[in-house]
């Protein structure tokens, strides 16, 4: 088992003796993230991914994974997204994943809330990422507040937000 860890603009990756708990670390990769306070890192397979913010933009950095489970330094893909993406769920089958955004909007002098969960689909040979651009749900403006994300079931059947839970077909 491994577990990836961000200090600054670092991903650090350890190895982890699912006995004792006891970590080794096996490598450090260093980021582009400039500036980045939080990076989303997600892992399916033989390829990590993660999700970061540079001052003018947001995106994916795709690497692939020695044996021992270490990010190579070179990124495979640098997939730019529009502002706003906030949480990213893969799919335990690694062929596609759900990105949530969430955006406002001033109506009459109110804030308001919307967001869609957009699809993407993974290439499991190569592990690149294609955003669909295709909402799987849509949540219109409303004054209260967007639905907040709380992740997938085990078997990526259900996706949990705290408004409703979404079966996937």
């Amino acid at each position: 088992n491994f577990l990836y860890v961000q200090q600054g603009q670092n991903i650090i990756t350890y190895s982890v003796n699912t006995t004792t708990a006891v970590t080794k670390k096996l490598g450090t990769l260093g980021t582009a993230y400039n500036g980045a306070t939080n990076i989303t890192i997600n892992r399916s397979g033989s390829f990590l991914y993660l999700l970061g913010f540079s001052p003018a933009i947001e995106y994916f950095t795709v690497y692939s994974l020695t044996a021992a489970g270490v990010p190579h330094a070179k990124p495979i893909q640098t997939l730019v997204v529009k502002p706003a993406l906030m949480k990213f769920f893969i799919h335990p089958n690694g062929k596609i994943a759900y990105a949530f955004f969430h955006w406002t909007q001033v109506v009459d002098g109110t804030t308001e809330y919307a967001s869609d969960i957009v699809l993407f689909t993974i290439n499991a040979k190569t592990g690149k990422l294609t955003n669909t651009t295709k909402p799987v749900a849509s949540y219109p403006l409303n004054a209260s507040d967007w639905p907040n994300t709380e992740g997938m079931n085990r078997k990526g059947t259900v996706l949990y937000t705290d408004v409703e839970s979404l079966t996937i077909n």
